[in-house]
């Protein structure tokens, strides 16, 4: 990773990662800020086309050197939280407007998927939802069994069920992905432990299961999001 790039990202990723709506940057691979937006009536943000992109920074019409990196909010449903990592929505989008890459933050990881050097080779959406659809039933019948049998904590399969999926589409179609798991950003806010569940809208599965009365989830979130409000009253 470009030196510049690693330095833009390690300021601005913690301060994004904490927001309670989704914000996104568009920068490039040497490190240079297009475009920062967000949208606080809607509950998820686009990739900008890169037209639009380059034609507000007078960039040449070849240069496809972009990478978007937003937030993902933490999703609760009462005590529960839940973990995600890159939405097909997001690898669509993606691919279809050629980006060298797309970052997704949250409190616990940061999602990455970048461009393979032989290009997105004109993947189809129809043919990617499908895929996708596979593997996710696969992954969310094996790892359910796993749970309620005992074989798999409620805490890593909500951590972790998604990435899992993400990085067998991955594999599939020979992509990197990848995620690193954030650390406290230095002086400013503290990440909190939460238990994590599962992403899923509470199945029928987990519903009926008595797991969900051992769970337990400290509310830090909005606290933490005051403070670097606070610290840092320009990135919000």
């Amino acid at each position: 990773m470009n030196k510049k790039l690693k330095l833009y990202l390690e300021k601005h990723e913690p301060l994004l990662s904490i927001k309670d709506y989704e914000s996104g940057i568009v920068v490039t691979t040497d490190g240079k800020e297009l475009l920062k937006y967000t949208d606080k009536n809607t509950k998820s943000i686009r990739l900008p086309p890169p037209l639009v992109i380059k034609h507000q920074n007078n960039l040449p019409m070849t240069q496809n050197n972009f990478i978007f990196t937003h937030n993902h909010p933490l999703e609760a449903l009462g005590n529960l939280v839940f973990s995600q990592s890159l939405s097909i929505d997001d690898i669509w989008m993606t691919i279809k407007e050629n980006y060298a890459g797309i970052r997704a933050v949250e409190l616990f990881y940061t999602y990455v998927l970048y461009r393979p050097e032989n290009g997105w080779n004109k993947v189809r959406k129809q043919d990617l939802v499908g895929v996708w659809k596979k593997i996710s039933k696969a992954v969310e019948k094996e790892w359910q069994n796993n749970v309620l049998c005992g074989k798999m904590s409620l805490r890593y399969y909500g951590e972790n069920i998604q990435h899992e999926i993400i990085t067998r589409l991955s594999n599939h179609y020979n992509w990197n992905y990848y995620r690193t798991k954030n650390k406290n950003p230095k002086g400013s806010i503290i990440y909190p432990e939460l238990e994590i569940v599962s992403p899923l809208d509470l199945p029928l599965w987990l519903k009926n299961s008595k797991l969900l009365s051992a769970i337990k989830v400290k509310n830090y979130y909005k606290k933490q999001y005051e403070i670097a409000k606070i610290k840092y009253p320009k990135e919000f």
